[in-house]
């Protein structure tokens, strides 16, 4: 978010590269600035904005350096770790593990990173979604929900820890009818929650557990489905249900809007609804178009694309908040598909893609942060990705990129940092399970490769560094970018 952490997570694979089979341009001059000896077998996980790292040995302890130093911060004791890896808090200056108990129940543990000491526990039921941090790192928080038996009532537990205050426990009733769909969400700054199920959405306050509003109460509904999404400020909140979306002032439990489909209101199981990065606009899916509001005041502003006999659709912003890349499926005997790039506060500007890229869902697609470029990689055609100017809709460049085989069916062996643009220089970081890359973003130019002595790598020191990691080398070695003259 961001408030979005940027941290990546070392998976020790081994890798092996045979010739160079691909034209190699002049390189960008690195300079090895640091080698941090580790032991073999450790896996690692990086804070990139603070150049920290927690490293977790093989009898499961974990230590935590400061890479500009090479320096440890603290040296967390041996702990039975869960399958997921420890998390660093937005600030870097926390982190969280999941252990097992000695009763075999799974315990989220809290810890300050410059000393290692053990801010707060807690005890996870199966029902209980995973604790997270509010954006500014004050405030750690948990929702359990359990449902009595066949359905008859369902309870929402809240727990907090905060900084200044401590520990915090209450728990809410939910007046639901019978078969519902409890869920609890809490705001990004962490001072308000949003209890809803199937017939119900309460929002309340919570350190104090008060009602602030009760959003949507309707005993008819017996399956009904609400999803909220709070805007990243934590000012504005959606309550998106099956053929509406409403618009709600989340300090004060004001309605600000109601949002229908202008051309019909029907009720539609399509309805979905999201901010844009910039919190200003709203995006709504009635199933018949995509449409976009004004968050403030829940005023239309333009239809962004009709759909007529859909089958899919999907979108995404850029990170400087500028563009939507949308893409559509629709037909009913023969598909069409089509994606575009366009304005997102005008809708001037719509430019067409064509090619492979047009037939692609958006959900793995990278944005370069200016918003200017994305990388995509192709399920029409296996080992290929391709880098687009978003500016003028057309291909940089086209780049190998390898797939990993399960169960017979060809999937990208990607997630969104596993492509990479450098926030400064025309880079891009591509990294699959055998080895990694850097291209020149702007005409698909490979610049370097690290073999299978690497297991994994990220920018770091907003783009001026390179970090990389190797099973084979057992170190962590950081590289400086000294000059990138011909990018």
């Amino acid at each position: 978010m961001n408030k979005r952490i940027k941290s990546i997570t070392v998976f020790l694979l081994l890798g092996f590269f045979g010739a160079l089979a691909f034209p190699v341009g002049a390189q960008p001059k690195l300079t090895l600035e640091r080698t941090i000896p580790l032991e073999p077998h450790s896996s690692l996980v990086l804070h990139e904005q603070t150049n920290k790292a927690a490293l977790v040995l093989p009898d499961q302890s974990i230590k935590i350096l400061d890479l500009s130093s090479g320096k440890e911060l603290s040296h967390l004791p041996p702990q039975r770790l869960k399958d997921f890896p420890p998390n660093f808090s937005a600030d870097g200056e926390k982190l969280s593990t999941f252990i097992s108990s000695p009763a075999k129940q799974t315990q989220a543990v809290f810890w300050e990173v410059s000393s290692g000491k053990k801010l707060v526990e807690f005890s996870l039921s199966q029902s209980g979604g995973p604790p997270h941090w509010n954006d500014n790192c004050t405030r750690l928080l948990l929702a359990e929900i359990k449902v009595g038996v066949f359905y008859t009532k369902a309870t929402q537990t809240i727990k907090v820890w905060d900084a200044q205050t401590g520990y915090h426990e209450y728990t809410v009733e939910m007046p639901f009818r019978p078969k519902p769909n409890p869920d609890a969400l809490f705001s990004p700054d962490g001072e308000r929650v949003l209890l809803t199920d199937g017939s119900h959405a309460e929002l309340r306050e919570v350190i104090s557990g008060k009602s602030i509003a009760i959003l949507y109460e309707d005993k008819r509904w017996l399956n009904h489905t609400l999803v909220g999404k709070f805007s990243d400020d934590s000012k504005t909140l959606l309550v998106i249900e099956s053929w509406q979306t409403t618009i709600w002032d989340s300090r004060t439990g004001r309605k600000v809007a109601t949002l229908l489909s202008p051309d019909s209101g029907i009720r539609s199981t399509y309805a979905n609804g999201a901010f844009s990065l910039d919190d200003k606009f709203v995006i709504t899916d009635f199933g018949d178009g995509l449409y976009l509001w004004d968050a403030a005041t829940g005023k239309l502003q333009r239809t962004i694309q009709k759909i007529k006999d859909r089958i899919s659709v999907g979108y995404k912003f850029s990170p400087d908040h500028k563009r939507i890349f949308v893409h559509a499926t629709t037909g009913v005997l023969r598909w069409r598909a089509s994606a575009y790039i366009e304005d997102l506060a005008t809708g001037n500007n719509k430019v067409f893609l064509t090619g492979e890229v047009g037939k692609q869902s958006p959900n793995e697609l990278v944005w370069e942060p200016k918003g200017t470029a994305f990388v995509l990689p192709l399920k029409t055609k296996p080992q290929t990705a391709e880098i687009w100017s978003a500016d003028s809709a057309t291909l940089r460049a086209t780049i190998p990129f390898y797939y990993r085989q399960e169960r017979g069916i060809y999937e990208p062996s990607i997630h969104t940092d596993e492509f990479q643009f450098n926030p400064v220089h025309p880079l891009l970081l591509a990294q699959n399970e055998k080895y990694f890359r850097i291209w020149n973003s702007k005409n698909g130019t490979l610049y370097r490769l690290f073999g299978d002595a690497v297991t994994s790598a990220a920018w770091a020191n907003n783009g001026e560094k390179i970090i990389t990691f190797g099973r084979n080398q057992a170190a962590l070695q950081i590289w400086r970018i000294d000059s990138c003259t011909d990018c």
